[in-house]
Order: C-alpha cells, then structure tokens, then sequence
C-alpha cells in the first residue's frame, strides 16, 4: 500500500460528479436538505429529464436525475430504464484530462470510446460493456461560473470523500492506467477523492453502491 502522505496537488485526473437516478426529484430534494445540504436546482429539459445539484467547494458535485413525463430520446430513454431498474447511483464522471490527451491515453490501452462534442464541453463515453459502464468523462471547454453559495453546506461538507463502484479486475486496470493512485485494498485515489471497487452483483447491471461526503460527522449514503 502508498503511504497516504503522497501529495495528489499535481494530479490531474478527478472526480467531476456522480449521478443517482429516483423517481421522485422532489422527494430526493427534500432528503439532502435534511442533510444539510444546498441544492441547486436544475431545468426540466426538451427530452423530459429534469435534475438538482449538490455543488461542493473542491469542485465536484453530485447530481440528481429524474424523468418528467415521457423521455423524448435515447438518452432520456435510458435514464427511464435505470430509474425502472432500480434507484440510486448509476453514473461517475471524472474529469482533468483534455480531449486529445484523453484519446491518446485509451487509445494506447485500446480501450474502446465514443466523443460527444458540445459547446461548452466534450463528453468521452466507453463503450465497453462491462466493468466500465459506471465511468465517463468531461473536458470543459472553458470554466463555468459558479456561485460560492451553493457550497455553504450547513453540514459543512467541502467535497465528495469515497465513491463506493461495483467492478473487478477490468476496472483496477482502467484507473490505473488513467493515473489513478492505487492505495491498495481496492482503493484508488484523486484529488477530489477515493474510488472504492466493490463486488458486483452477479448478473445485473454495474452500479454505485454508495457515497461518502466529507461533512462534520461523515454522511454516508448507501443505495
């Protein structure tokens, strides 16, 4: 195992923010205010998702995700099925790497991808089918503004502490190879947090299990 004094500043890779699926936002809303925390809200979007934020000072953050009424393409669609599937965590995006970089990085370990160019950011999507279907990544284009605001947690929380990710030995290979730090005990870690590899459950989709958050007595979120 590293020792945990090794300093993660020039680290680039991160965690950007997870995403938990519920059927009802408004409910979910209700739950993290009572918790202490901020909620940002989102917009019900054209293809029927509507979404709330839970931004942090280290600059990752932690989305709700919900349909209102009937999802109008493949994306939307797909947010049904994992909502109808079951609640909870589904998605972990990491960011710190650009574009290039980024394509150049898996397409040496032949890792297999798709990019999705916006106008504000770039989206790398894996289009492995198995223990790398929780990950994505984000490549902003330029900062986006943030109100501080929405960081005054009442519950003191600063970031994101352990994201807790079904996989196997694809997914230590993977976060190894995009400089991750291995701490051993199926721990990776990056500046705005740890990855923690939990078993899958055999025969379903892979899934986050939980979420810890770094708040004055630790908030620990299992799904």
């Amino acid at each position: 195992m590293l020792n945990l004094s090794v300093d993660f500043s020039a680290q680039s890779i991160r965690i950007d923010h997870v995403i938990e699926v519920v059927h009802n936002l408004d409910s979910a809303i209700n739950k993290y205010q009572q918790m202490g925390f901020v909620i940002k809200l989102g917009s019900l979007h054209a293809n029927g998702l509507k979404n709330a934020h839970i931004k942090l000072a280290n600059k990752s953050s932690y989305e709700l995700m919900s349909i209102q009424g009937e999802p109008t393409d493949n994306v939307a669609k797909h947010y049904q099925e994992l909502i109808e599937e079951h609640e909870g965590g589904v998605y972990i995006c990491l960011t710190g790497l650009d574009t290039a970089e980024l394509i150049a990085l898996l397409s040496e370990k032949e890792y297999v991808y798709t990019v999705i160019e916006g106008a504000l950011w770039n989206y790398i999507i894996l289009d492995e089918p198995t223990d790398l279907r929780p990950f994505f990544f984000i490549d902003y284009k330029k900062p986006l503004p943030e109100s501080k605001k929405y960081w005054n947690h009442k519950n003191g929380s600063k970031g994101i502490q352990t994201v807790y990710v079904e996989g196997g030995l694809q997914t230590q290979k993977f976060l190894t190879d995009i400089d991750f730090i291995n701490l051993g005990d199926y721990s990776f870690k990056s500046s705005t947090g740890i990855i923690e590899l939990v078993r899958p459950c055999k025969g379903k989709r892979l899934r986050l299990t939980g979420v810890d958050f770094d708040a004055v007595n630790k908030i620990c979120i299992r799904y």
